[in-house]
């Protein structure tokens, strides 16, 4: 799940304890996890230099890229063509084939939401779509990846009813997915009106998300994790035109995340506190870290922290990209003129020239230590791991990069 892009620019919670940026958190600060957390001790930063750029991943003005085994499915709303996600070999970037089609016909979709998550079946690549059927109905599609691309038309197995949006494949048949927060507007316990006593003259109830997995082949969710959270609702004032005060209390739980089938383990990197969190997906139990030096959250700033973390059996790579990049960004977007949204994205020779700043790669064990830490090039939004080979990409402008890892 890709949660941040660079142009979110989100206000500071009032909740959290300020920081400056270069304060190290030493004592317990308000979270939104129900964890306990335990700091641990930095690395040097050290560079990880890039192996090649992937050919032709920079042709597409893509939100999103997927990596699975030797492909890349780049998908892109604004594409020309009619296909919502063209695929490229990973070694030449030559193109293999499209997969769903735009259009209001049969087996054609309105709208594709950029959900794609593959997997291997007796052989085949699978994945799951989220899409908007040509009757306005909003479904999840199992796509045969492989007889689509040999056929040259979308092949779809079946709609799977899940009661919410599916995230990551525990293995062939389970999924892990997320019930998203709900607001409610009357009936507010008095304990959490108090959180926010004076502040709003409109307050609302959220109720946080909720994971679950999902068996395909018995059709509903077969068990839940309700404790991941610190408290199942909390109160977020607005200011009474239905905006809120502090947006950061709507996202401070949004994480990006990965899981590992063999260990049975789903990683949640926060987006907005620096903060990786192991969830058992057997007990339900959480253990948290955070790297010493890192802030929590600044009174004067808002931050995008990791933007994305895959695993694998020995490691989980997390990419952060912290105040440097945020605090770049920001000035670049207040430098343009006014009225230039949607604002225009720097290519990645335009950022090297304007000395932006470069995204860190933090490698950790399944214990929680952090075992390395790397710069990268540039600014990246999206990781990928695929055979043991390490990738990134940035929204709308940057080339894929391969980066020459190598991690015993």
């Amino acid at each position: 799940m890709k949660s941040i892009s660079l142009l979110s620019v989100l206000a500071v919670a009032a909740m959290f304890v300020a920081c400056s940026e270069d304060t190290v958190v030493k004592t317990e600060s308000f979270n939104y996890f129900n964890a306990k957390v335990r700091l641990v001790a930095d690395k040097p930063l050290e560079r990880l230099e890039v192996k090649r750029r992937v050919p032709n991943t920079e042709n597409f003005n893509a939100q999103n890229l997927y990596v699975f085994d030797s492909m890349i499915f780049i998908y892109s709303v604004s594409a020309p063509e009619s296909w919502w996600f063209t695929v490229l070999d990973i070694e030449s970037g030559e193109e293999i084939g499209k997969i769903g089609r735009k259009g209001r016909g049969p087996n054609e979709f309105n709208y594709v939401y950029g959900t794609f998550i593959p997997v291997k079946q007796n052989g085949d690549i699978k994945s799951l779509m989220q899409v908007r059927t040509s009757e306005g109905k909003l479904a999840n599609l199992l796509c045969n990846v492989t007889k689509s691309l040999q056929s040259g038309q979308g092949v779809y197995e079946r709609e799977i009813d899940m009661p919410s949006s599916p995230l990551l494949w525990i293995d062939s048949n389970r999924m892990i997915g997320e019930i998203p927060p709900k607001t409610e507007r009357e009936n507010i316990p008095e304990e959490y009106k108090s959180m926010f006593s004076g502040i709003a003259r409109n307050q609302v109830l959220r109720i946080m998300p909720q994971c679950f997995i999902y068996s395909l082949s018995e059709q509903r969710i077969t068990k839940t994790y309700d404790q991941i959270y610190t408290q199942p609702a909390y109160l977020l004032p607005f200011d009474g035109y239905g905006k809120p005060i502090s947006s950061t209390d709507q996202f401070a739980y949004m994480t990006n995340k990965a899981v590992n089938s063999s260990r049975g383990k789903l990683v949640l990197a926060g987006s907005l506190i620096p903060q990786i969190n192991i969830l058992d997906l057997k007990s339900g139990k959480m253990e948290a870290v955070r790297v010493e030096g890192l802030p929590l959250a600044s009174n004067s700033e808002s931050v995008s922290f990791y933007n994305d973390v895959q695993c694998d059996d020995k490691y989980i790579y997390a990419l952060y990209q912290g105040p440097q990049i945020s605090r770049f960004y920001r000035s670049y977007l207040e430098s343009l003129p006014e009225k230039s949204y949607p604002y225009p994205e720097l290519s990645d020779a335009e950022w090297k020239e304007k000395c932006g700043p470069n995204c860190q790669l933090h490698i950790f064990d399944w214990s929680g230590n952090l075992v390395a830490r790397y710069e990268l090039e540039g600014a990246a939004n999206n990781l990928y791991l695929t055979n043991g080979r390490i990738f990134t990409h940035r929204r709308y402008s940057g080339a894929m990069l391969e980066y020459d890892l190598k991690m015993e």
